[in-house]
């Protein structure tokens, strides 16, 4: 018998019998505590990472504790992918807002492979000897202010999950004066249009890309 909308029937000539009908927890008191569950069960993600220096071992013993590119004795092992990139979830959101911005940059194919940047669930994921590199002091200056840059020739497979990565120096030109400015794609005559930022990057390579000049007019 079906008595989910009954609160009383009658069986014969006995007396009426009072049957208490128990109601359903509302939906939203459900829904309230399977989420409580759902919150308790979630594993909290790590808020920052600390720089790892076990990796940086990695990595100067990989080079033979010299600069890559001058041969000095006592470098430093530093990040290519910047360590600030994705050592909090504050930097991780950041890094992940670029979105766009970044495969525009860098393509679809770099972009897609390189998700460890963003990665909420751990921070630091690129803290890793594979992403550092042997740099003398002085050197890692001008490259952090863009004077140079390493394009990547070649990886060359050795086996055993490791590679060989064959890197060319080159010096960059120097725009600062494009810095925080908006680029005119019109031509507006502005200063700072975009066929004049290309035409000085052009002219740059036309001359052999030389090496950055300082104030006094000696180059690097």
């Amino acid at each position: 018998m079906d008595i989910d909308e009954t609160t009383s029937f009658e069986v014969n000539s006995e007396p009426i019998r009072e049957l208490q009908v128990i109601e359903p927890l509302s939906s939203t008191e459900s829904e309230s505590e399977y989420t409580d569950e759902l919150q308790a069960v979630e594993p909290s993600r790590i808020d920052k990472h600390n720089i790892d220096f076990a990796e940086q071992k990695k990595c100067l013993a990989r080079d033979r504790d010299v600069c890559v590119v001058t041969g000095a004795t006592n470098p430093n092992a530093h990040h290519i992918a910047p360590f600030t990139w994705n050592d909090t979830q504050e930097h991780i959101d950041r890094t992940f807002d670029l979105g766009s911005n970044r495969t525009f940059m860098v393509g679809n194919e770099f972009a897609n492979r390189t998700r460890y940047l963003h990665n909420r669930d751990e921070p630091g994921e690129s803290d890793k000897a594979w992403n550092m590199i042997s740099l003398h002091p002085q050197v890692y200056g001008w490259w952090s202010k863009g004077f140079f840059a390493f394009k990547c020739l070649e990886v060359q497979s050795l086996g055993s999950s490791e590679s060989n990565v064959i890197l060319e120096f080159r010096w960059m030109p120097q725009t600062k004066r494009w810095f925080g400015q908006h680029i005119d794609i019109f031509n507006t005559g502005t200063g700072h249009d975009l066929k004049e930022w290309l035409a000085g990057i052009d002219q740059f390579h036309a001359s052999g890309n030389p090496p950055p000049m300082a104030r006094d007019g000696l180059r690097l």
